[in-house]
């Protein structure tokens, strides 16, 4: 009786803490749009849907990368992983085995999710990495522009599973 107990617990935070976040994400969506109406620099956009992401979203890490030649180059970011984006090298090409979510979003132009870094083979060539920094789930959202993407707006979270249904529509919406 007391593992089952346990196991109602646990399976309560989880639905708490998934409320939450994606309360805090309407918030970070409201504080976007807020932005838009006063920003029309695109690179002061950009940084500050980084920090929205960050500060009302809770995200470990958000960053903007753009379409340079071949390679998706970060413009914008933040949050306490932001050392993550040290050395990272993002490039278009055949090789699909270092393919990871943002390059996928970009490629395809829909939301590329990893619920768990730590097994999902999408992740492999980052995993150790994205562990270091204390990142169990992320997400990448193309940005368009006319209808074809441009860039990714790539979010990190702390949690696994940090993206249900619900955020990753938010996220788009942000994107």
């Amino acid at each position: 009786a007391v593992a089952l107990v346990g196991a109602d617990v646990s399976a309560e935070r989880a639905k708490e803490a998934k409320l939450l976040r994606v309360s805090r994400f309407y918030r970070a969506l409201s504080d976007m749009n807020a932005a838009l109406g006063r920003l029309e620099d695109a690179h002061a956009l950009y940084q500050a849907a980084c920090e929205i992401a960050v500060e009302s979203g809770q995200a470990r890490l958000a960053w903007v990368g753009l379409l340079e030649d071949d390679k998706l180059v970060p413009v914008a970011w933040g949050g306490p992983a932001r050392d993550y984006l040290q050395g990272l090298e993002l490039r278009m090409g055949p090789d699909s085995g270092r393919r990871g979510p943002s390059i996928s979003a970009l490629v395809s132009g829909q939301p590329s999710v990893c619920n768990d870094i730590e097994s999902d083979p999408l992740m492999a060539p980052w995993r150790e990495r994205a562990l270091l920094f204390g990142v169990r789930a992320s997400g990448a959202f193309p940005i368009l522009l006319e209808g074809r993407p441009v860039g990714t707006l790539n979010l990190y979270f702390a949690d696994r599973n940090a993206f249900d249904e619900q955020l990753t529509d938010l996220a788009v919406r942000m994107a």
